[in-house]
């Protein structure tokens, strides 16, 4: 028998691959290319007053270059670069990471107001 335990929590192979660990703390990311060959990928994190961890993290991605004919009657060719298939594995999961995230704090938002109408009302009920 194997004693291994069994975790309810989602799995980010790529972003645990390129380091991430926390991903409870992760608040947003944004994407943006430098140059034709390099994309750059920024994932924000939200983190507790008086932290030393940093705030953002970037990583740069290559990307893969293919020539394609650019017109059927010429010789004429043209260089295109590809977004790296990694790079496409990780968007997805921070994807997922950050909308059950967004939905998890929608849901605390409509909480917290619905305790808040609820105890006006008793409060005024008890005027």
């Amino acid at each position: 028998m194997s004693n291994l335990a069994v975790t309810s929590e989602p799995s980010y192979p790529a972003l645990i691959e390129m380091g991430v660990t926390r991903f409870d703390e992760i608040s947003h990311y944004s994407l943006r290319s430098e140059g034709p060959d390099t994309d750059v990928l920024r994932i924000y994190y939200k983190r507790e007053k008086g932290s030393f961890l940093p705030q953002s993290r970037k990583y740069q991605f290559g990307r893969s270059m293919n020539t394609m004919i650019a017109d059927g009657g010429t010789d004429r060719m043209e260089r295109i670069y590809e977004i790296s298939p990694f790079l496409l594995t990780a968007i997805n999961e921070l994807d997922s990471l950050v909308a059950a995230k967004m939905s998890t704090d929608t849901i605390d938002d409509i909480n917290s107001e619905e305790i808040h109408s609820a105890s006006i009302v008793l409060d005024e009920l008890d005027a």
